[in-house]
């Protein structure tokens, strides 16, 4: 099935492609090896809450997969549905807590989150009284970032861009010292 996909692919037929991996997914239910093909093909085409609902189904059929996990999380992320994104990486973490995928996803996902509401801060009118509470909330999640790069980085220390986010999480989050 995905050697036949991808020379349909190949040849531009991606419809027809999509129209038989969903025959043979409907033929053979349990094939997660064809999932994973369906839920390439969404991904391809950006069409993320059709990959996610293959993938989920993929994830049942093998739940200690973390690549699976760590997929959905990052399409979650994609999304930007930040609490399904990190429940998936954290349960990644959890079937591999030495995963350098899923410790940098996740510390990545709580430093964007941080700089999401910290740029928001920033748009408010002078004087707005939810600037310093919206300022408090990002700083925790900078802080909420540190230990997942700090394991990121130790686990891949070739990694230039674990250690540029790592400082970038000690400056935003105020720890001058280890910035």
């Amino acid at each position: 099935v995905y050697y036949l996909s991808q020379a349909m692919q190949k040849q531009e037929r991606l419809a027809a492609a999509e129209n038989m991996i969903k025959n043979y997914v409907q033929k053979y239910p349990g094939n997660k090896e064809i999932l994973i093909e369906m839920v390439n093909i969404y991904i391809d085409t950006d069409r993320k809450e059709q990959a996610v609902e293959a993938l989920n189904e993929a994830i049942a059929l093998d739940p200690n997969n973390v690549a699976l996990v760590f997929t959905a999380g990052t399409i979650y992320e994609n999304m930007e549905d930040f609490e399904n994104a990190e429940k998936q990486y954290l349960k990644a973490l959890e079937m591999d807590p030495k995963d350098v995928n899923s410790l940098s996803a996740i510390g990545g996902l709580y430093f964007n989150k941080g700089a999401d509401v910290n740029n928001a801060a920033n748009k408010l009118e002078f004087g707005d009284p939810n600037y310093d509470k919206m300022v408090a909330e990002s700083k925790d999640y900078f802080k909420k970032s540190v230990p997942y790069l700090e394991q990121a980085t130790e686990a891949k220390p070739e990694e230039l861009t674990y250690w540029i986010a790592l400082r970038d999480a000690y400056g935003k989050a105020g720890d001058v010292e280890k910035f």
